[in-house]
């Protein structure tokens, strides 16, 4: 072989082993967080990648999750049971800020919270910590996935007039219009979704209309990620995004869910070349699997979460 034949070959060899290394990376055992990039003005979700688009980013993708602060009991806006806190038929009644609710205690071993001034910033992606005024309650589950990252539900509630003239608003708009339409909500491309995450939309299912004590709002299960990869089976979260009947109130629930549904970490002959040619099939048996399973098939069971969800009432 001449020289210029054998400096040839081993490029390509090069280039085939970094490409492959890169692919291996995204698509491993685990799902990474999601990285944020250095500036990023903050804007709407993007659109689903399309299977074209797909098949050239390195596959990477988690349910977003927010760090929540060390609690070991319920609190409430003075940092202790109010009077208006107590037990109530199904579980413990919790009062933070001017939200209340009822919660089941095979949920969450203990509750905190407090309202979050605004510390929005146009120059970093959309991100749990920042935004808009809201209140901020988290909880604490004792539940893990099987990566051994811990399973910590938020529930952020905004005073809607705060919202104006922030990319927040959308979101809003969008729910007020689908609740008035009382259209299918399993035809609608992309559901509303707060807070901003760093990370589009790539499927959603189960979708209900669930009241709660003074407002309304729709649930859905939805698997988030910067790329359209395979789902894991600690992909998925339950969310509830609601409106006060008011209108003076957006609240939105995120819990994060385990299935058996879904693989556990993706099989080591993964044939990324295959999947990414058939991924609009794919996406569509993940919304026909989440839409037709049990409440049952997931952790924590999506029963539980319509209850805690109905008992919310905002003040």
């Amino acid at each position: 072989m001449e020289k210029s034949d054998r400096s040839m070959a081993l490029l390509g060899l090069v280039t085939i082993l970094l490409l492959t290394g890169l692919f291996v990376s995204g698509c491993g055992g685990g799902a990474p967080t999601l990285q944020p990039a250095d500036v990023v003005v903050k804007t709407p979700l993007a659109e689903t990648p399309t299977a074209e688009a797909a098949a050239t980013e390195a596959p990477t993708i988690e349910a977003p999750t927010v760090e929540a602060p060390a609690a070991t009991e319920f609190v409430s806006e003075t940092g202790t049971i109010t009077e208006e806190s107590g037990t109530a038929a199904t579980g413990e009644m919790v009062v933070i800020e001017n939200v209340s609710f009822v919660s089941n205690p095979t949920l969450a071993s203990s509750w905190s919270g407090h309202l979050v001034e605004d510390n929005s910033d146009i120059n970093v992606p959309p991100d749990l910590s920042i935004g808009p005024p809201r209140v901020v309650i988290t909880a604490t589950t004792g539940l893990t996935r099987d990566d051994g990252s811990s399973i910590e539900p938020y529930l952020f509630v905004y005073k809607v007039a705060d919202l104006a003239a922030t990319p927040e608003q959308d979101r809003v708009d969008g729910l007020a219009t689908l609740l008035a339409a009382n259209e299918p909500l399993s035809t609608t491309h992309m559901l509303p979704y707060l807070p901003l995450v760093n990370a589009a939309q790539v499927v959603h299912g189960a979708e209900e209309r669930l009241n709660f004590a003074n407002g309304q709002g729709i649930r859905y299960l939805a698997g988030f990620g910067q790329d359209p990869s395979p789902f894991l089976g600690r992909s998925f979260v339950y969310t509830f995004q609601g409106l006060t009947s008011d209108g003076q109130y957006y609240m939105a629930l995120t819990w994060p869910l385990s299935t058996e549904l879904f693989p556990a970490e993706l099989p080591a002959d993964f044939d990324a070349g295959a999947y990414f040619a058939a991924i609009d099939q794919y996406l569509a048996d993940t919304r026909a699997t989440l839409s037709g399973a049990a409440p049952t098939a997931f952790t924590p069971d999506l029963t539980a979460l319509d209850a805690l969800v109905q008992s919310i009432e905002i003040k």
